[in-house]
Formats: C-alpha cells, structure tokens, sequence
C-alpha cells in the first residue's frame, strides 16, 4: 500500500486552519480568518471602492516581496545556518537538490529519513559524530525540519502529519535505545560564583595567550549573573551600549560610580526586541571584594584608553571628579571611534607576540572552554557552562518576584529574559531539582533555607583533589581497546606490505590519524568513568580514615594555589583583588583604585598560552610538595624585579651571544611582556628550536611588519636578513 501524501493547506480553508491551530499553535491571524467566506485578496460587494484599491495594493505588494528575505530576517545567524544544514542533509538523503523536493512528504519518507539521520556516524569530511542520545534532541531536529519546510514551502507541515509524526518519533527513540530523561541544568548560584571567580583569578593551570583574557572572562562572569543576558549578548557588547556615570548620591553618601549596560543582541526571532538597559552600582565596602564589576570593567577600560578625556588615564583621575551644582551627574563618555567596537575582543597573533583584534569579538566557544575548564579546576562534578548563569539569575528573580507577592507576573524574570511567556522560563530555565523544604512545608515548620540552599548549588560537590587527567597507566590502557587494536593491526600489515614507502601513502597516513582520534575518544570516555570511581573509592576512604582516629589538616592546597609560580603583576592582581573591605571611606577608595591599577597593569601582560608541557599525565598517589609555602609579596613594597630574576635573565643575555649554538630563543628573550620561564626557556634540542622559530616567527612575518632583534636593538630590513642575522649572530638556524 502506497504510504498517504500530504499536501500543502490552503489558508483559506477554515477547518484545516482551525485544526492546525489546535495542533501547533499557529498565529492568531489564521484563527481571525475561520469563518470568513472569501480571501483577504477578494473584493466583496458592499464594500468602499477605496478600502478595496488598499485592500488590492496591499495584496499585491505582498506578494512581490521576496519570502526569503523575510524570513532571514525573521531568524538569527546562528539559526539560519542551523536550517541550511538540516535541508541539506534532507536533500542528500533523497538525492535531489533544494527545490520542489518537499512536495511529495509523507509519513514513511520522514520515518526513513529520520532513521537514516539517527544511524549516521560520520560527518563532515569523515568526522565521526557524537550521535543523538537523548528524545529531546529528537524532538528538536523534528522542529527544526519543520521550519525548513515552512521556510521552502511558504506554509506549515499538514496537522494530520504533525500528528502521525510523534508516533514515528516515539518508535524511533525506542528502536535506537534513546533516552527520556532530559540533559543536566545546573543552576550557578552567586556562591558558586565566588569559586569559580577565585579560580580564575588565582589559577596557573589555566594560561591564556594574554592577561587581557582572564580579565575579559572574569568581567564577563560577573555581568552574567546580575544582568541574567545570554552568552552571545555579552559578548557582541559594545562600547557605545556602556555608560559610565558619577552619580551624586541622594543620601548625601560620597559620589557613587554607576554602570549601565544596554543589551540590544538578544534572540532575533521574528525580529529584534527591546534593548534592556541594566543599572549597576557601586558598592561601597563590598563585603564581597571579588564580585566588583565596575573594578575590573575599569580597568578594561583604562587599559584601551577609552575615555575621551585625554588625561583621564587611570584610576587616581577618578579622586578629583565632582558634579557641578544643581546637577546629579557627571558623565565619563567614550571616544567616539571606539563606538562599535566590541569590548571584549579576541587574540591574535603578530610577529612579535599576540595582541587583541580591533574587530573580531571574542568566540563563544572560547568562552564554553574557558568556563568548563575552569570548573573542572575548581574541583565540580557538574559542567560548568556559560548559560548556567543564567540558570541561575532566572532563579533569583523569580525568587525576588514571590518574595515580592508577584509570582503570576514575574516583572524581573520578564524583563531580563524577553520572553514573551513565563511559561518558556518555566519549562526551560527552572532547574528540575526541587529546592523547597517540603518536609518542613508538610510539617508545618519553618523552612531551613540555608540548608537547602546549600543542598542545590553546584559548589556542594567541590574536591579540589578529583582527578582531572588521566594517569599514564590509564591513559596507555587504551591501547587495549579492541578498536585501537583493530586499527593497529591493520596498519602494521599494510606497512609491511608497502615497506619504505609506506609513509608516502595516503591510506597509511589516514590510518594513522584515525588511530590518534580513537585513542583520544577512548581516553575521553575513560576519563568520567574514572572520576566516579574515584568519587566513590574516595568517600570509603575518608570514612575509613576517620573511622580509625584519623584528622583532616587544613586547606593546605589553597593557600599554595594563591602564591606559588605567579608573576609579579599576577600576585598583585590576586592581592588587591581579593582584600577585605575596609571602614574607613578614604581607605576604601585607595582599596579600590589599586584593584583597578592592578587590573590595567595586568592587561598587559602576556601570559604565553598553555604550558608546553599540558599533555603530561599526573602519576597515581599525587602528594602535596614538601617544600615551605611562599609568603605573599607586599605589592606596595616591590616596583621593579627581583634580584634573582635579573640574574636568570643576564645568564640567558650572555648565552646568545657567546654559546655556539644555544639551545633558547632570542627573539622570546626581548619580549619584556612574557613571563620569565617563557623568556627564558631552553629547547631540547636544537632542531626544536628552529621548528619553533619557523613557526612561531619566521611564519607569520607580513609585508608592512617592522623587523627588529629586541636584544641587539638592531632593525632587520627583511625575512632573509633576519634568518641570516639569527645564524651568523646568534647562532639560530632556521
């Protein structure tokens, strides 16, 4: 029997309208139509000449506008892309073009394209797919293909078909073993902010290529959770949407400092929406000295020069500043040229080190790496993602709403989500634990809030000593999987069969990398099912301990994280950014003006990205060191460096110029911005080093670059005079 063919609706049909209505929810304009006996487009007697020329104009202009770029503008980039990559895969499937492809669905094409979708395991250029996992996603791509056939076919999937298709969906999940429990929502709480800022502001383990990043991310963190915006509206934040203001305080308090962010890159469906406007301001002795905005967007902001007042450079301009009487405010504008450009902005690499794009804003995906692994630093067993802190702010306003008696309406979480209903915040951003006390509720007795609130955040499973790599016993095991034996195996016959010339073949050379990608998904697999092991071995352990007579020492670990193998602008960042406050206003100020000093100081500095040495693989039975814990340095007392880098750094000065053929890079040892190993650092051997300076200099060297020896002050006129001056003077090859 021949499977039934759905065709288009006609709007004009007041059952089918009325029945799509019920289904999916369409527009209420369809709804307005039933019961009407002609088109809008039909002239109907009785009625004014006039209104039907409009009528008929209107009608006409309609229908010449091109439905395409309609909807375009009805969706976002990111959107768009999403439904080009669904019809193509589509159109693959069928063997057919975009086009008229659509005019024959039915239930069983849908039922076997979706089955051909769920059995796909690779994708683009071989790339082997994660796989869908749970019905949620099912239900999802589901969406997805029905507005590609809306946006192809100028009208809405059939009803009947609608309805037929959730039972295709049911049968394909349980054929393909899918799961009916949805994804993990952490809810980031303002105390699990705290932990996760610490990390990142004291944290080593986690380089970037400058320190204007880990300045940009940790400011980002704190706009995230007061203002509750998506990740891509904090990050397309510009500077002509900041306004910073002096605001005369009505308490007759000292002079306040006001921040206001206007956020217009929210969701673009069917258009753009209303720019919020977010006020935020200073705390005068915060009691939470690291959840400061305005300190670190201040000196972002004094790192770009972005204020049109020439002399208004640091900090210590901001003590002399009042509002004229008869005024309330004082307003710190921008220059005009930096107007669109992005805030926070993206690293890129130049001839002598990397620098931030004057374009390009910063990356999403940098931001959902940058989290995660910091997260995993802090020792949580959750992810941590960016939009868990919207999870979280959501929750704090619809928290503020039902303190305020307005649960219905919710005036907080409406105005910060722009959604058009709450129930979307409900079904979508609401944490599925329970966070009430039902049994106090039940009882009758008064809740214990702090303790369940204590319950529900992400910080309650903190271990800083949870394992985050791999043993090298662990991660060697996988060679012991039978698909990296398989693959092994097949390679070693076909490398006897070609011989010498086995490495000139490309069938070899593609076994070889599908050998490295399965050992690195394996390891990735490995590595959680290790981390549940230990969590369980760990609290046996624990409970043994102290079960025989055994005590916990202090927080040792903390306290070595806070001091050991920092830069000198990197302590005086963790130390004015995380002081107490203080009493007195004067002190407070002063408090506050070398946090922002320190943070300009710091967005200079080049970290150097991650260590060469990130792939190594901790040994089991990790110990904390012997060695005594460095007292923290005095920032006030310390200006320039130490004695004994100074002398690190003469030893390495004499090096390129007396040793034949030393084995450190010179160019590296001019930049002043990098930290001391990374200047320093000395290559095993001789051919790493010139692969280094090939591809780390030699490389990237444009046509309108200024080449210089930083040691020597010596200018280069170009590529071949500097590798002929690096081999003759300083004895690099290249």
């Amino acid at each position: 029997m021949a499977p039934a063919v759905y065709g288009r609706q006609s709007l004009s049909d007041p059952d089918s309208v009325h029945s799509k209505y019920e289904e999916d929810g369409s527009d209420r304009e369809e709804e307005d139509d039933v019961g009407y006996d002609t088109d809008a487009t039909e002239i109907d007697r009785g009625v004014d000449p006039r209104v039907q020329a409009r009528l008929g104009l209107r009608a006409w202009t309609m229908n010449e506008l091109d439905a395409s770029e309609n909807i375009e503008e009805d969706y976002a980039t990111a959107t768009t892309r999403l439904l080009d990559r669904c019809e193509q895969q589509y159109c693959r499937y069928i063997g057919q073009p975009p086009g008229d492809e659509y005019s024959h669905l039915s239930k069983g094409l849908l039922h076997s394209f979706f089955d051909w979708r769920l059995n796909q395991r690779r994708g683009k250029k071989g790339r082997k797919l994660r796989g869908t996992k749970l019905c949620s996603s099912l239900e999802s791509y589901w969406k997805t293909f029905r507005l590609v056939y809306e946006r192809a076919s100028g009208a809405k999937i059939d009803a009947r078909l609608t309805r037929d298709m959730h039972k295709v969906l049911r049968k394909l999940a349980k054929k393909h073993g899918l799961s009916r429990q949805p994804g993990d929502k952490p809810t980031m709480y303002v105390d699990d902010l705290v932990e996760v800022l610490q990390t990142s502001l004291t944290t080593v383990e986690k380089r970037y290529m400058l320190g204007q990043q880990r300045i940009d991310i940790h400011t980002i963190l704190l706009l995230a959770l007061p203002t509750g915006q998506r990740p891509e509206a904090l990050l397309n934040l510009r500077y002509r949407y900041i306004r910073v203001t002096l605001l005369r305080d009505p308490a007759g308090g000292p002079r306040r400092m006001l921040l206001e962010f206007t956020f217009e890159f929210t969701k673009t469906f069917m258009g753009m929406k209303e720019a919020n406007t977010f006020p935020i301001p200073e705390v005068i002795c915060d009691p939470s000295p690291i959840l400061r905005p305005y300190v670190f967007l201040l000196g972002r902001l004094f790192a770009d020069r972005a204020f049109a007042v020439v002399g208004l450079t640091g900090p210590e301009g901001l003590d002399g500043l009042d509002i004229r009487p008869g005024c309330n405010e004082l307003r710190l504008d921008f220059r005009d040229e930096l107007a669109d450009v992005h805030v926070f902005r993206r690293p890129v690499k130049t001839l002598y080190g990397w620098k931030m794009s004057d374009i390009e804003p910063l990356p999403y995906a940098t931001l959902y790496s940058g989290l995660k692994i910091l997260g995993a630093i802090t020792g949580m067993r959750q992810i941590v993602r960016p939009y868990t802190l919207r999870y979280g702010a959501g929750k704090a306003f619809d928290a503020n709403g039902e303190r305020e008696n307005q649960p219905a309406s919710r005036p907080g979480t409406r105005d910060t989500d722009r959604h058009a209903d709450t129930r979307t915040f409900l079904r979508h951003y609401l944490s599925r634990q329970v966070t009430a006390d039902t049994l106090a509720i039940v009882r009758g007795l008064e809740p214990q809030d702090v303790v369940m609130h204590a319950a529900c955040r992400m910080s309650r499973s903190i271990d800083p000593q949870r394992l985050r790599k791999l043993t090298r016993a662990q991660a060697l095991s996988v060679n012991e999987d039978p698909d990296v034996r398989s693959l092994v195996q097949h390679r070693a016959i076909l490398k006897d069969c070609l011989g010498y010339r086995a490495t000139q073949n490309e069938e070899y050379c593609l076994l070889g990398r599908e050998i490295a990608k399965t050992r690195q998904r394996k390891r990735h697999a490995l590595l959680p099912e290790v981390q549940r092991r230990w969590d369980k071995q760990q609290a046996v352990a624990d409970i043994e301990f102290q079960l025989a007579g055994g005590k916990f020492q202090p927080d040792w670990y903390k306290i070595v994280d806070a001091t050991n193998g920092r830069s000198f602008e990197h302590k005086r960042l963790i130390q004015t950014g995380m002081t107490l406050p203080v009493a007195n206003l004067e002190e407070e100020l002063s408090r506050r003006h070398a946090a922002i000093a320190a943070v300009m100081a710091y967005c200079q500095v080049e970290e150097g990205g991650p260590r060469r040495d990130r792939n190594t693989y901790p040994d089991a039975g990790w110990a904390p060191p012997n060695s005594s814990i460095e007292k923290r340095p005095n920032a006030a007392s310390q200006n320039t460096q130490a004695p004994e880098e100074y002398d690190i750094l003469d030893k390495a000065m004499l090096s390129v110029f007396y040793e034949k053929r030393p084995t450190l890079c010179f160019l590296c040892l001019a930049r002043k911005k990098l930290p001391l190993d990374k200047r320093v650092y000395r290559f095993r051997t001789l051919g790493e080093l010139s692969k280094y300076f090939r591809r780390r200099y030699l490389e990237n060297i444009r046509d309108d670059d200024t080449i210089e020896c930083g040691v020597c002050n010596m200018p280069l006129d170009d590529k071949m005079y500097l590798q002929n001056y690096a081999l003759r003077i300083h004895g690099t090859v290249s």
